[in-house]
């Protein structure tokens, strides 16, 4: 197994709700955001039941 980068971006604060709408609207799969609420780095996917899932890592 080999890993290909694919692209870089960067990693924009934003509400969870702002991440959910970008992710809804956009090609991506995933989204990773710094929550504007807590400052931390999570990740917001969509999920193969249509949903969204949020990780959000301990520190």
């Amino acid at each position: 197994m080999r890993i290909i980068r694919a692209r870089r971006y960067a990693v924009k604060p934003m509400s969870i709700d702002e991440a959910a709408m970008e992710v809804a609207d956009g090609r991506d799969a995933f989204l990773v955001f710094r929550n504007s609420s807590t400052e931390e780095i999570n990740v917001l996917f969509r999920r193969a039941d249509g949903n969204l899932g949020l990780i959000e890592p301990e520190a």
